[in-house]
């Protein structure tokens, strides 16, 4: 293993429960980059170095913090972590000034701000075929006299939740519940009176105490697919404004298997990397799951996971230290494989439609260039530099930027061009992903 130092960005509960698992699995002290240093890090042993800049959520300032301190430890490998949703959103619009220094797993901006945005993340919800409670909408123009689409109590919480987090006004709370036109009424003034000036999201309330209520942990790897679900039922949670679960229950019995299967194809769909947190409430009136948000980050107490025998930092770590691409099976029939070698020997080409079947021929191609007859799981890492020995052309979709499928494309036709064929793809506006519009690369002359 590569020694490493954990730089944790944060300074709040979430960032003392990666510290004690980056020490658990690895015995090793953490870094903390933050604008102030919360009461849950002041005092801990846990982390050896400490950076307060009270101007780190602006982009540039950011940028150099983070550069300053890798240049003190250079020559060190530095895994960088982000424990809050607005550090999540800066490390994404700015991964590409970082990557020389850092490793690290981050959602594209546009996934964040997307899902980070309640609406848009009840819209991909209803795609996915994952329940939620009855909503609507208000904002500072409207919320006198919007009118609500089912009957009190309501619940009242952000749509932006970075622009809430750094808000102030009395008696402040992370979700209000209103249980009459008055107390709507004063609630929706008092947020509407801070810096807050975003939506506000407005609720059915899903009846139930707090062990009602789900939570799930999941790291997605460098190559957008889940390698980490952790589904806890909270028994308590801090009557706090920041409302925090105080104990959680990692219990196979509450693991439903059809909503984890759900929620795994949504986080796959969105190419969603690195760790997401979701709440979730059990409706007992209709027998579904309603899920509530979803943050670009491990839950504040996510430590359960950990706990429980899943260490989080070790599946981070493991990923983009020791990536690992994913397996995939193949079979090449002995009459599949003759059929390609005559091609390669009279002059043909050979056209691999989709990823896994070019990973599938350069894997079982030898040194000499002939394909063997053979079954079995590859792991091969295709990305710029490599040679390929069997593949001419590819045929696949247009795959996300920074992904591992998009290396491999590039490493088959020069990073260059796939550049200006993706600049040409999203001025067309040609459809992404699994589902979306094919193209044709072309190897690049030798």
């Amino acid at each position: 293993m590569t020694e490493f130092l954990p730089v944790l960005l944060g300074s709040d509960a979430n960032v003392y429960g990666m510290a004690r698992s980056f020490f658990m699995e690895y015995h090793i002290t953490s870094a903390m980059v933050c604008k102030a240093r919360l009461v849950a890090t002041r005092n801990t042993r846990l982390i050896s170095e400490v950076v307060v800049e009270p101007r780190l959520e602006e982009d540039e300032v950011f940028v150099k913090t983070l550069t300053d301190f890798a240049a003190e430890h250079s020559g060190k490998t530095l895994v960088l972590l982000s424990c809050s949703d607005g550090y999540t959103i800066l490390l994404a619009r700015n991964r590409a000034a970082l990557e020389p220094y850092y490793k690290f797993a981050c959602p594209t901006e546009e996934n964040v701000m997307n899902l980070d945005m309640k609406e848009y993340f009840y819209k991909a919800c209803e795609k996915h075929g994952l329940s939620y409670p009855k909503t609507s909408s208000c904002t500072v123009q409207n919320y006198r006299e919007v009118q609500l689409p089912f009957e009190f109590p309501c619940i009242i919480k952000p749509s932006n939740s970075m622009a809430y987090w750094n808000c102030h006004f009395p008696h402040k709370k992370k979700v209000f519940v209103a249980y009459n036109q008055q107390e709507f009424n004063e609630i929706t003034a008092a947020i509407y009176g801070s810096s807050y000036q975003d939506e506000l999201i407005l609720q059915e309330y899903i009846p139930g105490d707090d062990n009602c209520m789900r939570v799930l942990n999941a790291y997605c790897g460098l190559d957008h697919k889940v390698k980490l679900m952790a589904l806890g039922r909270p028994l308590l949670e801090e009557q706090t404004p920041i409302g925090n679960y105080a104990a959680i229950l990692s219990d196979p019995e509450y693991n439903d298997a059809a909503l984890l299967e759900k929620l795994k194809n949504f986080l796959e769909d969105m190419q969603w990397e690195g760790f997401a947190n979701m709440d979730i409430k059990y409706d007992a009136r209709t027998g579904e799951y309603k899920m509530f948000e979803m943050n670009p980050r491990q839950g504040r107490s996510s430590y359960f996971v950990t706990a429980a025998g899943y260490n989080l930092s070790k599946w981070l770590v493991e990923d983009v230290l020791e990536h690992e691409m994913h397996s995939e099976y193949y079979v090449v029939e002995p009459e599949q494989a003759a059929i390609m070698n005559e091609t390669k020997k009279n002059g043909g080409r050979i056209i691999a439609v989709g990823t896994t079947s070019t990973r599938t021929l350069e894997s079982v191609t030898d040194e000499n260039g002939v394909i063997q007859p053979k079954s079995g799981w590859t792991k091969i890492f295709i990305y710029p530099g490599y040679t390929f020995k069997a593949v001419d052309c590819l045929v696949t979709n247009f795959h996300l930027p920074e992904s591992t499928l998009i290396m491999l494309v590039s490493a088959l036709m020069g990073k260059d061009l796939v550049m200006e064929s993706y600049a040409e793809a999203v001025k067309e506006r040609y459809r992404f992903f699994s589902f979306g519009d094919a193209c044709l690369f072309l190897a690049k002359e030798k």
